[in-house]
């Protein structure tokens, strides 16, 4: 008879643990109970797998050490949480869980997510649709019309693109990638034939929209993180000389090209880019107390007060189209046409002229900057006159010829002389 075989029977465990004890005396019964416990301890060190250990003793090691009770007994517990937070595993989280955070976990919510994942969800063509028309709404308030316009271009080229793509109308805003951008920014620049810089600006406005949806926490990530956008240097316009200047003023052309002559030659003498000359009011005019004559117009493009002050040769052209009909109907001071007729008849007046250069509107404005920076005119006089807040944007128009380098090198040459 053992005690040890006694113990390890199911009967003994379930009734007779507790008449058996009272019947030894205390010395005994602790000899005996060590020595069953010696007994289990080798009865499972055999069943053991080899190289590791018995699960029963392996979960012995997630036991923690005994604490003591209020009333002092030591009572043992389990690892249970804090094991799990001592060694943390990875979360697998389901799809749907992982689509549903941020939401109610209840069975309707999860049902409609399951049938409709992408409900509740910021869809790339809807979402930018809203943002459009929000824009339009701050045209006169924060933007001019020209910047509303680009967002709709945006919103033109996004449809066209998911088109050729072929998927899906609309997607969300979160799969909007690296790989996505990389292919809308080739549309572009394939379909569209824009440059670099022209698909820049479109790209901009896209990202403008995902740094909305950022904010108002629509959406987690930023797709442009790694997508940067860069515009490369632009080649100085091209610009005419005083002579040049001359030349096309006095060359005798038909009334047509005359009239498209005598706006570029007002630009020319006043800064004013075409779309500024193209809106030109008889409000924009006004006289101060010395009779000079000044404009005083807001720019199409910023918005930002131009003060110019007309020369005697911009009033002279200004004078036979102050009863003509196509200005008095347009209520303009100006015989403008749309900026790309102007452009085709600038090509043929330089023909007709001699001149071996491409004449635009915005050519006109250039010319301007140069005259004044080579004929001593401040910088930031003339930002004023340009209707730049700021100098940096003045210096890209205002081109040093070999006129003012010269004048300045013999300047520097003559306080050197009489220095020494």
């Amino acid at each position: 008879f053992s005690l040890a075989g006694v113990l390890l029977t199911p009967k003994f465990q379930r009734h007779e643990t507790r008449d058996i004890c009272h019947s030894f005396p205390d010395a005994e019964r602790a000899a005996e109970k060590e020595r069953a416990r010696a007994h289990l301890r080798t009865h499972y060190d055999r069943r053991a797998p080899a190289g590791g250990l018995h699960p029963v003793r392996q979960q012995s090691r997630n036991v923690e050490p005994a604490q003591r009770t209020r009333d002092g007994n030591e009572q043992a517990g389990h690892s249970g949480q804090r094991t799990t937070e001592r060694f943390p595993r990875k979360n697998h989280r389901h799809p749907l869980q992982t689509a549903g955070r941020g939401y109610a976990a209840n069975a309707a919510q999860i049902k409609q997510r399951y049938l409709n994942p992408t409900c509740n969800t910021m869809m790339l063509i809807a979402g930018l649709t809203d943002y459009v028309k929000r824009r339009q709404a701050e045209v006169g308030v924060r933007i001019t019309q020209r910047t509303a316009d680009k967002y709709e271009r945006l919103l033109r080229y996004l449809k066209q693109y998911l088109a050729q793509r072929g998927k899906a109308e609309d997607i969300p805003v979160e799969r909007m990638n690296y790989k996505f951008l990389d292919g809308f920014n080739l549309f572009l620049q394939t379909a569209h034939r824009c440059r670099h810089n022209g698909a820049v600006a479109v790209m901009d406005c896209l990202r403008n929209f995902v740094l909305y949806c950022l904010r108002n926490e629509w959406i987690t990530k930023n797709p442009f993180r790694y997508y940067k956008l860069k515009e490369d240097e632009v080649q100085a316009k091209e610009h005419l000389t005083a002579h040049e200047l001359e030349l096309l003023t006095r060359k005798e052309l038909d009334r047509r090209l005359a009239r498209i002559r005598d706006v570029f030659v007002f630009c020319c003498l006043t800064g004013l880019a075409f779309a500024d000359a193209d809106h030109l009011r008889r409000e924009h005019l006004s006289q101060d107390d010395e009779g000079r004559w000044w404009i005083h117009k807001p720019r199409e493009k910023t918005s930002v007060m131009s003060r110019i002050p007309l020369l005697p040769g911009t009033l002279e052209i200004l004078c036979p189209y102050e009863h003509d009909e196509v200005c008095v109907a347009r209520s303009r001071v100006l015989p403008t046409p749309s900026n790309q007729k102007m452009n085709a008849y600038m090509k043929e007046i330089a023909a007709v002229c001699g001149i071996d250069k491409v004449l635009t509107t915005h050519c006109a404005r250039h010319t301007f900057a140069c005259m004044a920076v080579e004929y001593g005119m401040p910088i930031d006089v003339l930002a004023k006159i340009l209707g730049h807040s700021n100098t940096n944007m003045t210096r890209h128009y205002a081109k040093f010829s070999e006129t003012v380098i010269g004048r300045e090198m013999e300047a520097f040459g003559e306080r050197l002389a009489s220095a020494t």
